[in-house]
C-alpha cells in the first residue's frame, strides 16, 4: 500500500477530528488532524514498515479503530 483512503463515517465529519496508527506494540507512529467536515483522508505509507496497525479516528464525541495492513 502506497496510500489509502479512508471514509470518515457521517457522523464525525461534523466536529474537528484527529486519527493516530498505532503499532503492534501500542506506540503511536503517526497523528494527524482532519479539518471540520471533510469526508474522506488519505493515509500515505511514507516510513511506515509492513505489518499491522490500528488506526484510531476519534472526535469530541466519537471514535473508531480500525486494524489495517501495511504491505
Amino acid at each position: 500500500m502506497e496510500s489509502a483512503i479512508v471514509i470518515v463515517p457521517q457522523e464525525f465529519s461534523k466536529d474537528e477530528m484527529h486519527y493516530e496508527i498505532i503499532d503492534m506494540l501500542g506506540k503511536s507512529v503517526y497523528k494527524n488532524k482532519i479539518a471540520i467536515g471533510e469526508e474522506k483522508f488519505i493515509i500515505e505509507k511514507g516510513n511506515l514498515v509492513s505489518g499491522i496497525y490500528f488506526l484510531n479516528v476519534f472526535s469530541n464525541n466519537n471514535s473508531v479503530v480500525a486494524k489495517i495492513l501495511i504491505q
